[in-house]
């Protein structure tokens, strides 16, 4: 199942178009955003409007390469299963060939939410909001600064009506089993850690930003789930090329 990457352009944007580029022969898309949106002063004052212009061919992105995350407490207490495999996910990607580094803290405030101007992470178990993902990622783009502002990645509490599995191994998985009863925790959450910082789907090749279900690396009964080649190569053509981190390639043995 394919997930919603919801994109909500800065509050009201007039004129602008979103773009999925296909980088050539590397197998990897991005965001690119161009158009204007019109910030009205006084509305009886046309001369006090300003105009927000976004012509950007590179890949949208946020401005800096530290991205941090409030978890919600309840869903990801310190010390619980879900809250260790959200921080293998995240290193995942910091130790990859990508400039990027995430983080995260726990958020104890109670309220999480979308456009609230924070990066948030949470479960949900409201299947009318989930719209039937399993989970999705949610990018503001500011026309004013032309970059992201925000991000939220919420998850599904029982995707496709399952379980989620926050281990790797291959028990009851998609991929390794006729009649899968769990989903893997720690690849969903790799694509959705894409998708906030600008990486597309790309299901042209095997790819962590494809059908993530079918993706990692089997070794006996113990899977490895990790960016990949050509997840790394688009974090990369997004944030720069790391210092001093190993580029690895996944496939399916």
């Amino acid at each position: 199942m394919q997930y919603f990457n919801r994109s909500f352009i800065f509050w009201l944007l007039l004129f602008a178009a979103l773009f999925n580029v296909p980088t050539g022969a590397s197998a990897y898309s991005y965001q690119t955003f161009s158009g204007c949106w019109t910030d009205i002063g006084d509305p009886y004052n046309p001369f006090d409007n300003k105009d927000y212009c976004c012509n950007r061919t590179a890949p949208a992105r946020f401005s800096g390469n530290q991205i941090k995350f409030y978890r919600s407490a309840v869903s990801f207490p310190d010390g619980n299963a879900f809250t260790d495999a959200l921080i293998t996910a995240w290193s995942r990607w910091n130790n990859g060939a990508g400039n990027i580094q995430f983080s995260t803290v726990r958020d104890d405030s109670g309220f999480v939410g979308l456009d609230n101007g924070y990066n948030e992470i949470w479960i949900s178990a409201d299947e009318a909001f989930m719209g039937g993902a399993p989970a999705f990622a949610v990018n503001q783009y500011n026309y004013k600064t032309c970059y992201y502002d925000e991000a939220d990645m919420v998850f599904d509490a029982t995707p496709d009506g399952n379980l989620w599995s926050t281990n790797e191994s291959d028990t009851n998985k998609y991929m390794f089993s006729n009649t899968p009863t769990s989903r893997a925790f720690i690849a969903t959450a790799l694509h959705e850690l894409g998708h906030t910082v600008g990486l597309q789907h790309e299901s042209r090749y095997y790819n962590i930003m494809g059908a993530d279900t079918q993706y990692g690396t089997r070794n006996g009964t113990a899977i490895y789930y990790g960016p990949g080649e050509d997840g790394n190569n688009g974090m990369a053509a997004i944030y720069g090329a790391g210092m001093g981190r190993e580029d690895i390639s996944i496939s399916p043995l």
